[in-house]
């Protein structure tokens, strides 16, 4: 398979996810992974891209550029080997749950103001 959108689209149908559940999980709209998987995207956000390969368990390199393993290995942030998988919350108490699903919703900019504005609340709390 050798154009960004037939691997994106193949793999979400593999994982079972319809677009709308990726462009929730994504943070965009439904129309964004249409254009995704038509091609009308030439430059997918590096952002995007490293969500939508973690979101269908898939290398990012693999879906960026049909080259490589469609299954790889990621480096977590602390930069040691980390298999890719969904996303879990079991970890999260019900009312986390609900502020990370809120979070992936919002537009891109809308959460660069929101992370703005937590960062500014710890320092105050420190």
């Amino acid at each position: 398979m050798s154009l960004l959108e037939e691997r994106i689209n193949e793999s979400r149908l593999e994982r079972g996810m319809s677009a709308s559940e990726l462009a929730r999980a994504v943070g965009v709209t439904s129309a964004a992974v249409s254009r995704w998987e038509k091609g009308q995207v030439k430059n997918l956000r590096m952002e995007h891209l490293f969500t939508i390969a973690r979101l269908l368990d898939i290398n990012p390199e693999w879906l960026a550029t049909g080259r490589g393993h469609k299954k790889g290995h990621l480096l977590n942030q602390q930069g040691s080997i980390h298999e890719p998988g969904p996303p879990t919350y079991e970890h999260l108490n019900r009312e986390e749950q609900i502020l990370v699903d809120v979070y992936r919703r919002l537009s891109h900019s809308t959460r660069r103001n929101l992370k703005d504005f937590v960062l500014e609340l710890a320092e105050r709390l420190q």
